[in-house]
């Protein structure tokens, strides 16, 4: 038996010792097993000692990331980001991609690519959220809320701040958690336009830009009425509608051609399985064989995902 192997069996010793013995003592536990209330006491103190420790640290990279990713789940999920959460699922996850990578292919190197993929993966499925949701609000609800703020500016007498508040009874539903979301930020102690300029930046639209430009011209003094050029940059972005439509088809239709090239390929090396008996026996008997499909399975979903921020997150 191989040095490898000798570590590999350790190693999954440990873990089964590991998992035993916790699992021995949640289920000793009457406690945290039947009350909904101690598991969330307990998220809540490993998420408030972990923002506790990173709060003293001004503009480190940590808190950036870790700010980055409260406002991705604020917007995206409707909720304050659970560290204990988003940790538990990472490396769920990353233990079963590796396992099954592990069976399929026995391979040491695919093994440890499929653990970074598993614990990445939560990651970027809270980045998706919350790109679906700036997409929408892109594309469906920032038109028509231009318009809803307009008329609440003038209802609260031309004041930037006190609109966005008047402005969230008739926001559009595809603006409502962004709009939730800036109003909080524009009450956190930090300067308001720094909040604008976010707003403008989480949107991610040359037409978001000039919307908040004009808010922050008339929060300064610059203009005294903002209506005039908020009417004006609604019938710009009207004109422009058509053509956005047609680019967003484009961007769309070269999306799902991954779909289209994943299959062209799926059934290439299906019919050379059936007209090649090697082929067929490199990919099912052979461990090389197993690891190049592995290697496309994780290329495709790695391409398939890049693609899909790129579709909702690209420039408008």
């Amino acid at each position: 038996m191989s040095n490898l192997n000798i570590l590999l069996i350790s190693l999954m010793a440990i873990g089964i010792f590991f998992i035993w013995f916790g699992g021995i003592n949640i289920f000793q536990s009457k406690r945290q097993l039947r009350k909904q209330a101690d598991f969330e006491a307990l998220k809540r103190k490993f998420d408030g000692r972990f923002f506790q420790m990173i709060e003293g640290q001004e503009n480190s990279f940590l808190k950036r990331q870790i700010n980055k990713l409260d406002q991705w789940s604020e917007i995206g999920k409707g909720e304050k980001l659970s560290l204990y959460t988003l940790t538990v699922r990472s490396l769920f996850l990353s233990i079963v991609f590796a396992v099954l990578t592990w069976l399929f292919t026995s391979s040491l190197m695919m093994l440890l690519c499929s653990f970074v993929i598993g614990f990445l993966f939560p990651l970027l499925m809270l980045r998706a959220s919350y790109l679906r949701v700036t997409h929408r609000a892109r594309r469906l609800g920032l038109l028509p809320y231009i318009d809803v703020y307009k008329n609440s500016y003038l209802a609260a007498s031309q004041n930037v701040i006190s609109a966005f508040h008047v402005s969230e009874q008739d926001c559009p539903k595809e603006m409502k958690p962004i709009l939730e979301w800036l109003l909080r930020r524009l009450h956190d102690g930090s300067p308001q336009k720094e909040g604008l300029r976010e707003f403008a930046v989480i949107l991610h639209s040359e037409w978001a830009q000039v919307f908040v430009n004009y808010c922050i011209s008339g929060l300064e003094g610059e203009a005294e009425n903002i209506a005039r050029s908020l009417s004006q940059l609604q019938i710009e972005m009207h004109g422009m509608r058509d053509e956005e439509e047609e680019r967003e088809l484009v961007t769309k239709a070269a999306f799902y051609a991954n779909f289209g090239i994943i299959g062209l390929t799926l059934l290439c090396i299906f019919f050379l399985a059936i007209l090649m008996p090697q082929v067929k026996r490199f990919f099912i008997q052979q461990d090389e064989g197993h690891i190049l499909l592995a290697i496309a399975v994780w290329t495709w979903m790695i391409t398939i995902i890049y693609n899909y921020f790129r579709l909702k997150g690209g420039d408008t």
